[in-house]
């Protein structure tokens, strides 16, 4: 079989793959098919146990998988014993965020949430269905090297990061077309704090609903730092799960939508760290 050919079936059986759901109760939490195009291997990942690089952080994923692939070749284990794992993580967790510290972080969310549109006013090309689905269409555009180099040194300038700038972009970009000042973009962030959880397998990922106003005729300078106080204050208080957020501020439910925001925007500048196993 040519090797595009291989490719596609290859690229087929991955997404089947990767659409069997997983029995927390009887299966294991990592499924590995190998493939006969190139010695590529399939990896499917239980969601409690993903990793994800997001909002620029790490993604130790391939070193696991190396001391696994290792483990199963007989060899030693080179992973060092955990001081932590994810249980006592979230027994911390759960005795930390009560009291005053919970109610601290709550009141920053219902101050900064007060109010939020209850749906995004993008204009849609068909109407929205009585209960949402998740099949939609896939647009890819890629920025230059020139533009990427040009954008970091506005960040540079500016005491800002990428993500800050391409999120104050992005707001700006939705408020255009929407014709609306005031949008709500979701963000996931890894909630990964601390150093001792950095190794972890598991679910540390929280959603942040950043909100941005915006005035007539105000520079977009003007408007970056606007908006980098806005994400530097969500960051500060991104230790209240949004599903906790979402029961407290208990907004008007639809089927036809997500509560507090329906378009997310995410960066990963995550550098690909190569995985490659010797059969």
């Amino acid at each position: 079989m040519p090797e595009q050919e291989k490719d596609e079936k290859v690229m087929r059986l991955a997404e089947a793959e990767a659409g069997k759901p997983f029995d927390l109760k009887y299966d294991l939490m990592l499924r590995v098919t190998p493939s006969c195009s190139r010695k590529r291997s399939m990896w499917c990942c239980s969601r409690s146990i993903t990793l994800l690089p997001t909002a620029g952080l790490w993604n130790p994923g391939a070193r696991v998988q190396r001391a696994l692939w290792r483990l199963q070749r007989g060899e030693k284990n080179p992973l060092s014993p955990l001081p932590l794992q994810y249980a006592d993580y979230a027994r911390w967790q759960r005795d930390w965020l009560q009291g005053e510290v919970l109610e601290r972080g709550l009141l920053f969310w219902k101050t900064q949430l007060a109010g939020v549109p209850p749906v995004h006013a993008l204009p849609l090309d068909k109407a929205r269905p009585e209960k949402q689905g998740f099949s939609g269409a896939t647009h890819l555009h890629w920025l230059d090297e020139a533009l990427t180099a040009r954008l970091k040194r506005l960040c540079q300038r500016e005491n800002t990061t990428l993500f800050m700038l391409l999120q104050t972009a992005f707001a700006l970009l939705v408020s255009r077309y929407s014709h609306e000042p005031d949008v709500v973009i979701g963000t996931p962030i890894a909630g990964r704090l601390r150093e001792e959880i950095e190794p972890l397998i598991g679910f540390f990922i929280n959603n942040l609903a950043l909100r941005s106003r915006f005035d007539a005729n105000i520079a977009f300078r003007t408007v970056l730092r606007q908006q980098k106080q806005t994400i530097l204050d969500a960051y500060a208080h991104q230790n209240i799960p949004f599903e906790m957020l979402v029961e407290h501020l208990n907004p008007e439910r639809n089927t036809q939508h997500d509560p507090l925001f329906q378009i997310v925007f995410s960066l990963d500048n995550l550098v690909s760290e190569p995985l490659s196993l010797q059969i």
